[in-house]
C-alpha cells in the first residue's frame, strides 16, 4: 500500500461563528476544555466517532459504533534554552 499525504488546507466555519475570546477558570485547563468540547461536537457528528471499512465491493463503510475518537496532548518546546514552564492558566 502507498499513501500520498496531501498539503493540509484550513477548513473554516460555513457561516458566521461568535467573535472574541473564551476564559478558562483556574480549575481547568485548555485540554480539559478541548476534550469536552469534542465530545459535544461528536454527539452533532456521531459519524465521525464510528469506525471505516471497505466492504467486498470496494465501498467505503462507517459504523455507527460511539467508540470515539483519539485525543492526543503535545508539547511543543519554542524556546531555544528548553521549554518554557507552564503558565497559571495550563497553556
Amino acid at each position: 500500500m502507498t499513501v500520498k499525504k496531501s498539503p493540509p488546507v484550513l477548513v473554516t466555519p460555513e457561516s458566521e461563528t461568535l467573535d472574541g475570546f473564551c476564559f478558562l477558570t483556574s480549575s481547568k485547563t485548555m485540554t480539559d476544555v478541548l476534550k469536552q468540547s469534542l465530545a459535544k461536537v461528536l454527539v452533532h457528528y456521531y459519524p465521525l466517532s464510528g469506525s471505516m471499512t471497505v466492504d467486498p465491493q470496494d465501498r467505503f463503510i462507517v459504523g455507527l459504533t460511539e467508540k470515539g475518537v483519539p485525543f492526543m496532548e503535545a508539547i511543543a518546546c519554542l524556546a531555544t534554552s528548553g521549554c518554557p514552564t507552564r503558565t497559571r492558566h495550563g497553556i
